[in-house]
């Protein structure tokens, strides 16, 4: 799927690593963020949790396309689970609905 920011956008896999999800972040203009990973779930879907180190204040939600995401119901979903003042945390949660995930 494609995540983005701002006007700049970059794949990752569904399955992206930590340090694979937080360079395709900082590549999209998010600034310094510290990426942790739940996961797999049984239909192997994943929870990133982002938090921005650079960048304070309140910041626009991490946009995505799942245009390439296939399964059941696939779906990815991000929250702002801390709003921005000085260290906003958002999430972002793919779900491969009743079958398999995959990119």
């Amino acid at each position: 799927f494609n995540v983005t920011f701002g006007n700049n956008a970059t794949s990752v896999p569904f399955d992206a690593t930590p340090s694979i999800m937080k360079a395709a972040l900082e590549n999209v203009g998010t600034g310094e963020v510290t990426v942790h990973r739940s996961g797999p779930d049984f239909e192997l879907g994943y929870v990133w949790t982002i938090s921005f180190i650079e960048k304070e204040g309140d910041l626009d939600l991490i946009g995505t396309d799942i245009t390439r995401l296939t399964g059941d119901d696939a779906s990815v979903e991000v929250i702002e689970t801390r709003k921005g003042t000085i260290k906003e945390v958002q999430t972002i949660t793919t779900s491969g609905g009743n079958d398999n995930i995959v990119n």
